[in-house]
């Protein structure tokens, strides 16, 4: 039985991207960087300035909402409470 297919846990993606962004590797994408943050859980503020910071550009929110609605439609489960944005488990 897989991972992701036993009540309550994560899949195997889940837990990828949780050790890649565990590692002491320097992100080399701001999505990378987005997707990391991701799993501690950001704001839309916080992922843009990290952003700016990253890139030394501005990053709209309209960038920043069309990167979480392409991960939802590649299979990650986002959620979003008070304005706070997680990834809480990637399906294939």
């Amino acid at each position: 039985m897989a991972r992701s297919d036993r009540q309550g846990e994560k899949s195997q993606h889940y837990y990828d991207l949780l050790e890649r962004c565990r590692s002491k590797k320097r992100q080399r994408y701001s999505t990378e960087l987005i997707e990391c943050m991701l799993i501690k859980g950001v704001t839309m503020e916080q992922a843009l300035q990290s952003v700016y910071e990253f890139l030394g550009s501005k990053y709209p929110p309209s960038k920043f909402k069309s990167f979480i609605k392409h991960r939802i439609n590649m299979g990650w489960v986002i959620t979003e409470e008070n304005g706070v944005w997680r990834v809480i488990d990637i399906r294939p």
